[in-house]
């Protein structure tokens, strides 16, 4: 079966985003062991949140690539972006 550039393109920034929020997640889990500090451990559970997110996001593009058009993949690249945005911010400040 194959994907339409659409959907490859939500499947490709998912994977990134996915890949953005695990190294998020990382970096604030071994914060939080260091730190010990509710405020850190909040951030490593929102990271991991958001992990989970990004996982379930391409399993459900890749599903949703196989039912709709590029009617519902174009609006879903555009949420896809705005989320790969904010990831890329977190992860900046995150490394600061």
């Amino acid at each position: 079966m194959t994907v339409g550039p659409m959907w490859g393109a939500d499947l490709i920034i998912a994977v990134v985003s996915a890949g953005l929020t695990a190294w998020i997640f990382a970096l604030y889990l071994k914060r939080a062991a260091d730190v010990k500090s509710r405020f850190s451990f909040g951030l490593a559970l929102l990271a991991g949140i958001f992990f989970i997110e990004s996982l379930t996001s391409v399993g459900v593009y890749y599903h949703f690539s196989t039912k709709y058009s590029v009617d519902v993949a174009l609006p879903l690249l555009a949420l896809s972006l705005l989320g790969l945005a904010g990831f890329a911010v977190l992860m900046w400040i995150a490394r600061q």
